[in-house]
């Protein structure tokens, strides 16, 4: 599924309506439980959830630039292989034998074989098209996550072909998408969107002051971006997540270009004043 994962399989991306996200968010809920005590940290309500769209009626839902879960046209989402590695008992597991190891990296589909095999573990609650992650002997985190063809009491039963699809793996395309691309892919299109809607619907004074605008409220939600943890801290009582050398860095820049537009009387480099005296 991501093997080949690159720029040119997305097709499109959104930011989703509220009760698109509540759905997301359920869903997401009802599928793995033991995400629900840090569900609010993963997709914070007033965070804008993305939905980038890709080949193959393939679904990303992105958060803070960061690919969390997938899905494939209305099927179940499941979390990204570093999103597990995070929380690694969120999903029903089965493990291969040391022989697949090789196969699993290089995004072969898991055979009946290697999972009753010695070495290999069937959770015998697992049915039919169900996501699982795969486990391999010998190795603490998962390799992979994949889908069911047939329950793990038919695979054990029946014991040939293909017993679960491979959709991500370590080392996929997904595994190497960077938030950089994905930071490119939605900072390109919004940036485009913009000047292009400035250009043909503004004439030169309104679109002077629409673009100022626009930059400066861009430039408070850079500035405010630190105190995105501030949950977690609080919650954890430590300063540990506080990423302190952001935080230190966007001050002084903050500062410095601050008095600049004190000294410019630039309005819309002043109006950072605001969020300084705000925080």
């Amino acid at each position: 599924m991501f093997k080949k994962f690159t720029y040119e399989d997305v097709s499109s991306h959104n930011q989703v309506k509220a009760s698109v996200q509540r759905r997301i968010r359920q869903s997401i809920a009802e599928e793995y439980p033991g995400l629900e005590p840090v569900l609010e940290d993963l997709l914070p309500k007033k965070v804008p959830l993305i939905v980038v769209k890709c080949q193959n009626h393939l679904n990303l839902v992105v958060v803070n630039n960061v690919p969390l879960f997938f899905n494939i046209r209305d099927g179940p989402y499941m979390p990204t292989l570093r999103l597990l590695h995070q929380y690694p008992n969120i999903m029903k597991k089965f493990q291969v034998d040391r022989g697949a190891i090789k196969f699993v990296f290089s995004g072969a589909n898991i055979m009946c074989p290697g999972l009753t095999s010695p070495g290999g573990v069937l959770d015998e609650e697992v049915d039919a098209e169900r996501p699982v992650a795969i486990m391999a002997e010998g190795k603490e985190h998962a390799l992979a996550i994949g889908f069911t063809k047939m329950s793990a009491k038919n695979i054990k039963a029946i014991n040939k072909g293909i017993g679960v699809d491979t959709l991500h793996y370590l080392n996929d395309g997904l595994w190497k998408a960077t938030s950089a691309m994905l930071v490119g892919i939605v900072d390109v299109g919004c940036l485009g969107a913009i000047v292009l809607s400035s250009w043909l619907m503004m004439n030169s004074d309104t679109r002077i002051k629409a673009i100022g605008l626009i930059g400066a409220g861009l430039n408070i939600l850079m500035y405010a971006s630190p105190l995105a943890a501030l949950g977690t801290v609080m919650k954890n009582r430590s300063v540990e997540y506080m990423p302190l050398s952001l935080s230190l860095c966007v001050f002084l820049n903050g500062g410095v270009w601050t008095f600049y537009a004190l000294l410019a009387k630039d309005p819309f480099l002043g109006v950072r004043v605001l969020l300084f005296v705000a925080a």
